[in-house]
């Protein structure tokens, strides 16, 4: 199974790159996708970001499911 990853802003920058295929195999909801990241990208822990999923923010963890789109967003300022 795998997720269409988007990142933007100090996501994207801490992890070099703006989306990426990433397999989900072991990983059964959002928090243990988060907790992931942050392994893998240890920088990750001190940048606050929401999850979304397939365009709605993730409140609670929601379990994964394959070809979800997920996007990890920085806090951000409209206006």
């Amino acid at each position: 199974m795998a997720l269409q990853m988007k990142y933007f802003g100090m996501v994207a920058q801490a992890l070099g790159r703006a989306e990426e295929q990433r397999a989900i195999d072991g990983l059964a909801d959002t928090e243990a996708l988060r907790q992931r990241l942050i392994e893998e990208c240890p920088n990750l822990a001190n940048i606050p970001f929401n999850i979304a999923v397939d365009c709605t923010l993730a409140q609670t963890p929601i379990a994964l499911q394959d070809d979800m789109e997920i996007a990890l967003l920085p806090p951000f300022a409209g206006g």
